[in-house]
């Protein structure tokens, strides 16, 4: 077999020697198609498959003979590919040889050189090396999956188009038909918490009122006759308004009522039906009319207090706190007076602030008529004209829902950020991806913007339609998927475009998904994997959002893999025709009499080849190779250059072309004027301090020579002088196949023989340009020294910062900041704060208990626990029924006397006028006290953590009364706040999940641990940065922040691992070296990707709800930090603690299953005739 070989090779390496002779007489011949450097006419040749260097090389059935007839001459061209500022001269392979799978096999275990599988397994622990062959199958299959399904979705574009469009249309009416849920209670509190537990138990027992407040300020004194009077009609008003019983069909969360009994309500309800009656029967409405004995002393009368702020009414004895009336409050005092007996008073002279306060019915049967009641009475009193010195605004139990429900619904200007956030992105992808040629990638790229849009409206709306209420966060899932989705085109395009060796469109495509696909799936995963476990949160808001937003990523990975797909393979079939795009857009329909005319692709004639004495890349005409886009693909050999071998060769041939230049004593200047050959040489000498070598030694970071040397040549010498060629001889097959077999190796020993692999990229190719720069610029810029230990120290700096700012980090939802800007609601909330700064939440101690409340020791612990409860700062307004009973009638009672005491509390509840305050505090039975309450405020404060712990001090001085007396404690943000001292476990216990589950999933991408440790290491780091900086912007951690703490580990990852997995598979000779390489590769999509993403995100800047704030403030620090992190620490990190081992793997020359190939064969018929030629292109 060995012989049948050497015997093929060197027939075919007469006839390559003898056309390459006859092709350097032929100065400035065409360019074949292709980018072949040399064609042989009637020649049929092929390539030998590369083998590892454990197998034997295996000579097959289907090698196909040479045919040559060496009458016919050989033509000769230049390259005419710009790439890089050089150009390569390159030979025919002898043979050319073909397989019947295009997939190359990496090799099995056992087939490994001795020594390598135990070496590994050393490396990492006894069982590791059983893991690696799993996952290597594992690996290889899912790559085989990718390959076969990337073929199918090639061959029929249309069809998933088609059915990815009618299936996303079908599952998006569930946007239109979504259900918002807007309790804010069920929103935002854990479910079955303690305080969740004692609201139930007091909704039961003693069902609380529901509070309506109607706050009037103004800029001078309200205290008039004038405002008293409007006072008196705006409450008539109130009164006035009549609800019909058969209007009310829903609930205040607009859920639908079933099964509901009208029959016990009256058909037209009036306030005196719906409002909470008092002791003496009437409506409990709390204003300044109650501070008058008198509509004739509205305003005239001086409002005074003997014991400051309580007054009573000398007519109706009602008592009430001015506190809680007026507020900005100017008072004077009157001192007492001896001879009539008056004490000294307190006088308010003016104010400029007045609250209203109406009690309205709790019980739950009455609940959907008293919300819609509520609605009624808000419209009303937000519709009043106090003319332009006060305003009006009011809150109602139901406000917070109608608000929450309103942020909860897209308006028009959420419609118009969406719009701009879409317009912006796909602008942004099409830009980037765009050339002049006909390589652009324009219509891929919207097609890849739209495909995240679509995935959020169907998967979306299949969650919606699920039953999967819409809850307040999910109004950013929209910005979140298209940002995040639209990272895989960019993937996907970049693999596409590392493919250019390809002569075939269909294999081009089929191995930029078998590649990027399990990338792709990877990150996506881990995307969804973290959203899955915030979908775990106990909250219910964020819950559902997690859930949402998986289902529309989920769905945007399915319509990239389909729509998106089946779009570029119809742009590839475009490009392998080189049709211009305006071309397949608009003339190709066109009516052929309209037609300016037919296109015809046509080969671009050579231009003289030059170059400027500013020592600039020379510019020269672009030459490829013209395949029918439904040509079958050609079964090739399995020698593929991996994406990481041709990043190595552009780092590699970067680094020789820099030495070249600062070896060479003249720069050489070539301009073909005709075919005769002449040849002139002219040297000019230039000042040592030339701008030009000040830009050379910048650029390549080398010393440059001072002249310059014009020559004009023709022929074999003038490519031996001008050309790379002069250090890369004539390849032939069985060097090539040498050279991949033992990569790594010529890597380490004598690399300049592998820049005869080395092919160009061509110019319009898109991320051509990007990969320049991180190749010439970035990656250089981070390899240096100095730069490595800035960026470390800048790192320190950052983190320890960090460190700080989390010692200081606050926690807590606040009602008022997730109430919208614009909201009457948030304006009560502020103003109350400001002007009744003693009343913030009211809380409510209730005993629903059999106690012995007769007992003389029970009241005697009573009394000194609501003592003690008094003189706390947190509780500035105690008022007790129960204390004032005890003191006034507890010389007359009987201790264990349960009848006398009832009897009594009965009597003093009715009879006194004190006592008629306080009756509806107390529920009797027949013969017994079944529960009775008390309240206190608390005074207002914007951190919820520290009202949360108000609130468990108070619990705690009354369950000190245990075993007397048994008390409950509430109010109705409890269930809110109770979650502030949970929320950092929670965030905890969430963030460690989800890294042992990226960790999980590096070590089934990255063959390496120590990679895989690195990672998961900078990913808690960005998390370090988030929890520090949160506190430094004063954003507290919460519920919603706690969710974009998790989404920052899904874009870390996206970020580092992407990094950390291309810099294990680089095979460069050093650790710079593979950093640079992994810019190359990866720089580009991941820069892209978060630009992207940051530009979909800027859409929620401004906007006026709170959670999108949040969600802006925390996503742009997600971003900078993740980015930062994965572009600039971690390849620092991988320069000085990365792998830097051979991989088994690769040094067989072979593609591993999840390296992206690039092939080293063209194959395609020559423009102009109807036969086919094969040449190699290395």
């Amino acid at each position: 077999m060995e012989k049948n070989c050497n015997s093929v090779a060197g027939h075919a390496g007469t006839l390559v020697k003898a056309s390459s002779r006859q092709a350097d007489d032929k100065a400035g011949s065409r360019v074949p198609p292709g980018g072949h450097l040399l064609q042989t006419n009637k020649t049929e040749s092929q390539l030998l498959p590369c083998a590892s260097p454990s197998d034997p090389v295996h000579w097959t059935n289907e090698i196909v003979p040479v045919v040559a007839d060496t009458s016919a001459p050989a033509e000769a061209a230049p390259d005419q590919t710009v790439s890089d500022g050089e150009q390569l001269t390159r030979a025919p392979d002898e043979t050319y040889y073909q397989r019947s799978e295009s997939l190359a096999e990496p090799p099995a275990e056992n087939e490994l050189p001795a020594g390598r599988s135990r070496r590994r397994r050393s490396r990492w622990c006894l069982g590791c090396g059983c893991f690696e062959q799993v996952k290597t199958v594992v690996l290889r299959m899912l790559m085989t999956g990718f390959e076969k399904y990337a073929g199918v979705v090639y061959d029929h574009p249309w069809l998933f188009i088609m059915v990815s469009l009618l299936a996303t249309a079908g599952m998006s009416v569930g946007i239109f038909l979504r259900t918002p849920e807007s309790d804010v209670y069920t929103l935002y509190s854990l479910s079955g918490s303690p305080s969740q537990v004692t609201k139930e138990h007091l909704l039961d027992v003693l069902p609380p009122d529901r509070l309506l407040f109607v706050l009037l300020t103004g800029t001078s004194n309200l205290v008039t006759r004038e405002t008293v009077t409007r006072i008196d009609s705006l409450l008539q008003g109130i009164e006035s308004i009549t609800l019909r019983r058969d209007s009310v069909t829903t609930d205040e969360f607009n859920h639908r009522l079933v099964s509901h009994d009208r029959s016990p309500f009256p058909e037209t309800i009036t306030f005196q039906d719906i409002c909470a009656k008092d002791g003496s029967g009437k409506c409990q409405v709390q204003s300044i009319l109650d501070l008058y004995p008198s509509s004739s002393a509205w305003g005239v009368m001086p409002i005074a207090s003997a014991s400051w702020p309580v007054v009573t009414n000398p007519v109706t004895h009602k008592v009430s706190r001015l506190d809680a009336i007026l507020g900005k409050i100017t008072t004077s005092v009157r001192l007492a007076e001896q001879g009539s007996g008056r004490p000294a008073l307190t006088v308010v002279e003016e104010a400029e602030a007045m609250l209203m306060r109406i009690d309205l019915r709790g019980e739950t049967i009455w609940k959907p008529y008293t919300a819609a009641f509520e609605k009624l009475v808000l419209d009303y009193v937000l519709g009043q004209d106090f003319g332009p010195d006060i305003s009006v605004t009011a809150k109602a139990e139901r406000s917070s829902y109608d608000e929450l429900k309103r942020v909860s619904t897209l308006d028009v200007v959420e419609w118009l950020r969406l719009c701009a956030a879409v317009l912006v992105v796909f602008l942004y992808t099409s830009v980037v991806n765009s050339s002049k040629t006909h390589r652009t990638k324009l219509v891929p790229s919207a097609m890849g913007a739209l495909a995240s849009l679509l995935g959020y409206l169907g998967g979306a709306g299949l969650v919606y339609l699920c039953g999967v209420r819409h809850t307040t966060p999910a109004e950013a899932t929209p910005f979140l998927a298209i940002g995040i989705g639209v990272d895989d085109l960019f993937v996907i395009i970049n693999a596409y475009s590392l493919t250019y060796l390809h002569p075939n469109p269909k294999e081009r495509v089929v191995d930029a998904i078998r590649d990027a696909g399990l990338s792709i799936t990877i990150t996506t995963l881990t995307n969804v994997i973290t959203f899955i476990i915030g979908a775990l949160s106990p909250y219910y808001s964020i819950s559902m959002f997690c859930i949402i937003t998986a289902g529309a990523l989920t769905w945007g990975y399915v319509l990239c893999l389909t729509f998106f797909l089946a779009g570029l393979s119809l742009d590839a079939r475009r490009e392998a025709r080189k049709e211009p795009l305006s071309y397949s857009l608009f003339w190709r329909f066109m009516p052929r009499c309209c037609r300016k005319s037919s296109y015809e692709p046509q080969l671009s004639p050579p231009l003289p080849l030059t170059a400027a004495a500013s020592g600039l890349e020379e510019m020269r005409n672009e030459s490829e190779e013209i395949v029918t886009a439904d040509q079958t693909p050609p079964t090739h050999g399995g020698d593929l250059l991996t994406t990481y071998q041709l990043a190595a060769l552009m780092v590699l041939y970067k680094k020789h072309t820099c030495q070249s230049r600062s070896s060479q004593p003249a720069r050489r200047l070539f301009d073909r004027r005709d075919g005769t050959g002449t040849e002139e040489t002219m040297s000019t000498p230039v000042p040592e301090d030339s701008e030009r070598d000040r830009t050379n030694q910048k650029s390549c970071g080398t010393q440059v020579s001072t002249g310059i040397v014009d020559v004009r040549e023709t022929g074999q010498d003038a490519a031996s002088q001008r050309r790379l060629s002069s250090h890369i001889r004539d390849m032939t097959t069985q060097e090539s196949i040498m050279l991949l077999k033992n990569f790594e190796k010529e890597m380490e020993q004598n690399p300049e023989k592998l820049l005869k692999l080395y092919h160009p990229e061509p110019l319009g190719n898109p991320g051509r340009g990007s990969r320049r720069f991180f190749r010439d610029y970035y990656g250089r810029f981070l390899g240096n020294t100095f730069v490595k230990a800035t960026v470390l120290v800048i790192f320190a700096a950052v983190t320890a910062l960090a460190i700080y700012g989390a010692t200081t980090l606050k926690f807590g939802l606040s009602l008022k900041n997730i109430t919208p800007q614009a909201s009457y609601l948030r304006d009560f909330y502020s103003l109350h704060e400001d002007l009744f700064p003693s009343y913030g939440d009211e809380v409510t101690v209730f005993f629903a208990e059999n106690d012995r409340w007769e007992d003389r020791e029970v009241q005697m612990r009573y009394l000194q626990m609501v003592k003690e409860l008094s003189e706390q700062e947190w509780a500035v307004v105690v008022t007790d029924g129960m204390s004032l009973f005890l003191q006034h009638a507890m010389p007359s009672l009987h201790s264990g006397n349960r009848k006398e005491f009832l009897a009594l509390l009965k009597t003093w509840l009715e009879g006194d006028p004190i006592g008629q305050n306080f009756s509806t505090f107390f529920k009797f039975s027949f013969d017994n006290l079944i529960v009775w309450q008390f309240r206190y405020w608390m005074p207002h404060r914007d951190n919820t953590t520290t009202l949360y712990y108000w609130l468990k001090e108070g619990k705690d001085i009354v369950s000190a009364g245990k075993p007397y007396f048994h008390g409950e404690v509430h109010t109705a943000l409890a269930v809110i706040w109770e979650s502030d001292p949970k929320i950092l476990p929670f965030t905890l216990t969430n963030l460690s999940i989800a890294l042992v589950c990226i960790l999980a999933i590096s070590l089934l991408l990255i063959p390496d641990l120590t990679s895989a440790i690195i990672v998961v290491l900078v990913v808690s780091l960005v998390d370090l940065w988030l929890f520090g900086f949160m506190a430094l912007i004063d954003l507290p951690l919460s519920m919603i922040s706690m969710v974009n703490l998790l989404i920052s580990i899904g874009y870390s990852v996206d970020f580092t691992i992407h990094v950390a997995h291309t810099f294990t598979h680089c095979v460069g000779a050093s650790r710079k070296d593979r950093m640079v390489e992994t810019m190359i590769v990866m720089g580009a999509p991941v820069t892209h990707g978060m630009l992207s993403t940051l530009l979909s995100i800027l859409a929620l800047a401004g906007s006026p709800k709170y959670i999108l704030e949040v969600f802006f403030k925390m996503m742009f620090m997600v971003i900078v930090f993740a980015y930062t992190a994965g572009m600039v620490l971690l390849p620092v990190v991988l320069t000085l603690l990365g792998p830097f081992h051979p991989h088994g793997k690769r040094e067989s020359g072979k593609a591993i299953a999840c390296d992206s190939s690039a092939q080293l064969i063209d194959m395609e018929p020559l423009h102009g005739t109807g036969k086919e030629e094969h040449g190699v292109g290395v």
